[in-house]
């Protein structure tokens, strides 16, 4: 008991100092004087919400099994708020744009909040998860839907990398062929001049 109770502890002190340092580094990112608000706001959130998952098991055994609805969709923000931070740096992305990517975190706290409120209800004072919970087949898909999810945007998210790089590519070769083509013409001046005076010597 005495071993549980200092681990609990030390898991304590971990997350809690993982929330508070991505919650500082979340504000910093956001309200520094050179910051740019518009890019930056899903940098910020990004970086708020990936300690709030590493906490998720330490907050289960805190509120209970019974309440977890509210903690289990943070796992569905990290990946939109990195995709929109990635598509922020050629358009602006405004919060109506932001809102579809939103929708299967709300779906989730929606569908999380009815199948646990109904367990809940049968198992009012148990202390661990039921074991008919794991294998309810809404439990099962909410389960699925996490890494499901944190795939599709990890694709979307390479593909807008993708995208730059070509385009950084593409500047990076123009850029090169600038001035080679203006040292041609440049060449081509003296020897147009050349030409010039030796016809003005044969008249």
């Amino acid at each position: 008991m005495l071993t549980t109770a200092l681990s609990e502890k030390i898991l304590l002190y971990v997350c809690g100092f993982g929330i508070l340092q991505g919650s500082f580094l979340a504000g910093l990112l956001y309200f520094h004087r050179n910051s740019n608000k518009q890019i930056n706001r899903f940098l910020a959130l990004y970086v708020f919400a990936t300690p709030l998952i590493m906490a998720l098991p330490f907050f289960l055994r805190i509120m209970g099994w019974q309440n977890s609805y509210f903690v289990q969709p943070v796992a569905l923000l990290p990946g939109p708020f990195l995709y929109l931070y990635l598509r922020s740096f050629k358009e602006h992305i405004s919060w109506k744009k932001s809102i579809p990517h939103l929708i299967p975190f709300v779906v989730f706290f929606i569908l999380s909040y009815i199948n646990l409120t109904a367990w809940a209800k049968r198992f009012p004072n148990e202390k661990e998860l039921p074991v008919g919970l794991l294998h309810d087949p809404v439990s099962i898909v909410l389960q699925y839907m996490k890494p499901v999810q944190q795939v599709i945007y990890f694709i979307m998210a390479r593909r807008i990398l993708k995208l730059y790089r070509q385009s950084a590519k593409h500047l990076f070769a123009q850029s090169r062929g600038r001035p080679e083509q203006g040292g041609r013409h440049r060449r081509r001046g003296p020897r147009r001049s050349r030409h010039g005076l030796q016809a003005g010597l044969n008249r």
